[in-house]
């Protein structure tokens, strides 16, 4: 099972390959219906993802996934702000999913992520950048249609990258257009290098 957050959702529909790239991965994927929330209030702003989502569940590409109670437990602690710490609600509840499930969890925030390292060290985890990276992919819908993908993704829905995927993204989708992704890091889009001092010319 692979369980997917709110943003890996939304940057498969900014994709426009969503069900294309879920079919070519070949996996059992599920959204908790808390993740589900969150696109939903989104709907007021005039965004579309939750209907979107709709219609992969319709399909079969995502099956919607409601917290039993030990998984619930987990997400309560997630949330619980005397920690020091708390995440929001869907990504509390995709990794107490993933914690108690087993699952592979899909998911791009940094502090979400970090906490799957720190409190569920066996858990697998993923972000978005790696999904869409996977050979897979290629072979089954093309390796242009790949990069539209990525470029869509990064564009439209401001995928966030983790550093260990920066080399790899950039190589795919080239530089000129690293530079327009605003959600790569300044590191990644060459307008915004900040050039090393040049070495003093000797007399």
């Amino acid at each position: 099972m692979v369980v997917l957050d709110a943003s890996v959702i939304i940057n498969l529909n900014a994709s426009g390959f969503a069900r294309e790239i879920l079919a070519a991965l070949s996996e059992r994927f599920l959204v908790t219906t808390n993740a589900v929330e969150e696109l939903r209030r989104g709907d007021d702003s005039g965004h579309d993802d939750r209907k979107k989502l709709d219609t992969l569940i319709a399909v079969g590409s995502i099956a919607l996934a409601e917290l039993d109670d030990e998984a619930y437990v987990v997400y309560e602690s997630l949330i619980d702000e005397g920690r020091g710490f708390s995440l929001d609600d869907g990504e509390a509840a995709t990794i107490a999913a993933g914690a108690v499930w087993g699952a592979c969890v899909v998911i791009d925030e940094r502090k979400a992520r970090r906490h799957c390292r720190d409190d569920f060290g066996t858990m697998t985890v993923l972000s978005s950048a790696e999904l869409f990276l996977h050979s897979a992919i290629a072979r089954e819908i093309g390796a242009d249609a790949q990069r539209e993908a990525v470029i869509r993704a990064l564009q439209i829905g401001r995928m966030r990258v983790p550093p260990e995927c920066v080399d790899s993204i950039v190589s795919l989708i080239g530089l000129d257009l690293a530079a327009e992704c605003p959600s790569l890091p300044r590191s990644a889009r060459p307008e915004l290098r900040v050039p090393l001092p040049l070495p003093p010319v000797e007399a």
